[in-house]
């Protein structure tokens, strides 16, 4: 298998954590890693110059895998272009082929599902607020990564979608 940094980014609810908890069963030898999960080492008010500490973290975590060797799947909002290009940068110092994908869905269905995502139900968390969920699918949609490959996961069924991704390794 030859090392590969796989960029998954899309709106909340589109199906980026999904996808990558059925990947990790299949490939343990591929590390994930949520990106905006870096965010909550700095108690962010989710400015973009906290968003840039945030990625930079990550970004850190990405060069120390890509240097042991491990293949990466890094999911994630990744609102701003500037912060793709940050891991397609470390990849590319180590050699690494890139894979980008932009998840879509309308956002009748990103609300749906975000109703429903893990610690919803529970009472855990708040689903988000409908404003950030369409600001920041609007974002994303009109804004899309050069050469990313565009995956609709209202239309295509998690499995393809996985078997299209794990294609990539």
């Amino acid at each position: 298998m030859q090392q590969t940094l796989i960029i998954l980014r899309g709106a909340p609810a589109s199906g980026k954590s999904t996808v990558c908890e059925e990947i990790q069963k299949r490939k343990k030898n591929i590390v994930w890693f949520h990106v905006d999960s870096f965010k909550r080492f700095l108690n962010s008010r989710n400015e973009v110059s906290d968003r840039d500490h945030w990625y930079g973290a990550a970004a850190a975590s990405l060069d120390y895998f890509l240097n042991k060797k491990f293949s990466v799947l890094a999911e994630g909002i990744f609102q701003y272009h500037k912060h793709v290009n940050l891991f397609i940068q470390i990849a590319q110092k180590h050699g690494v082929k890139i894979k980008i994908f932009d998840f879509v869905a309308h956002n009748d269905i990103l609300l749906q599902r975000d109703k429903t995502r893990k610690g919803v139900p529970e009472g855990l968390r708040k689903a988000l607020a409908e404003e950030t969920i369409k600001n920041l699918a609007h974002e994303i949609y009109n804004n899309k990564f050069p050469d990313a490959k565009i995956i609709d996961t209202e239309k295509e069924s998690i499995e393809h979608i996985v078997q299209k991704i794990l294609s990539e390794f």
